[in-house]
């Protein structure tokens, strides 16, 4: 073999090992984001399933008239606007309230709680 196709051969090797080099990190980063869009989807759905749970939990405790269960799906720092738009602020302070209210407002209700989106 010459040298000249020695050198032609070389860089034929070369360009080839490059291209599936190449190849091999675009099929890494390809699979990497695809795994990602899975992953992402996963944790929505499953994200949705923990909030339906809970709507569903409420809905339960309310209609029972379990205030403290009914409360337990609020954070210690949240707020509620009642359908009189006053603030309660705080797990604690929601659960007063509703027991303030319970005998003649809440305990002879029931609710039925339709989600129509989650986003």
């Amino acid at each position: 073999m010459s040298q000249k196709a020695k050198v032609t051969h070389s860089i034929d090797f070369t360009i080839k090992l490059y291209l599936h080099v190449t190849n091999f990190i675009l099929m890494r980063k390809l699979l990497l984001i695809i795994l990602l869009l899975i992953s992402h989807f996963g944790y929505a759905q499953n994200d949705n399933k923990i909030i339906t749970s809970i709507i569903a939990r409420q809905e339960s405790d309310w209609n029972r008239n379990d205030i403290s269960s009914y409360a337990m799906a609020f954070s210690d720092d949240a707020v509620l606007i009642n359908f009189l738009g006053l603030f309660w602020k705080g797990r604690k302070e929601i659960v007063e309230q509703f027991r303030l209210i319970n005998e003649c407002c809440i305990k002879p209700t029931r609710v039925k709680f339709e989600i129509k989106d989650i986003k």
